[in-house]
């Protein structure tokens, strides 16, 4: 029989969700998080679009909205509009642009011990890397 129970946070994914909230908190903004974009919410931070809704309107190529959207993300990226970017553990659900490594980098995981906190259900990815803005010059 189907047991819901196996879908409900332990009480140690609890904590170190709140973990990751309080880091969200620290983080130079304004912060980009594609991926659990409900931790922002929690942190008190304004949220943004959804990763496989960005993937969804690029895909589409309905008039001009991708080409908008896709010129957007680039130039806000080049623009280090951003104070952090928080990519997921698989990098390519984080739907951002491939200047990306041009104009930030890599800081470090949002967890000490590099783990990302994974969701009970649903695809195994969760925020994992911070990226900062590279120097003006480097982009």
């Amino acid at each position: 029989a189907y047991d819901p129970r196996d879908h409900v946070p332990r009480a140690s994914e609890e904590r170190r969700a709140q973990v990751l909230v309080d880091e969200l908190r620290e983080l130079p903004g304004p912060v980009l998080m594609t991926g659990h974009g409900w931790y922002l919410a929690d942190a008190g931070l304004p949220t943004t679009a959804q990763g496989a809704a960005i993937a969804d309107v690029l895909r589409g190529d309905v008039g001009t909205t991708s080409q908008d959207l896709a010129r957007e993300l680039r130039d806000r990226i080049a623009d280090r509009h951003w104070g952090s970017i928080v990519v997921d553990s698989t990098e390519g659900y984080s739907y951002l642009p491939p200047k990306l490594r041009e104009c930030y980098r890599p800081v470090g995981p949002l967890f000490d011990d590099g783990r990302p906190l994974l969701p009970v259900t649903g695809t195994l990815t969760g925020p994992a890397t911070v990226w900062a803005p590279k120097d003006a010059g480097s982009c």
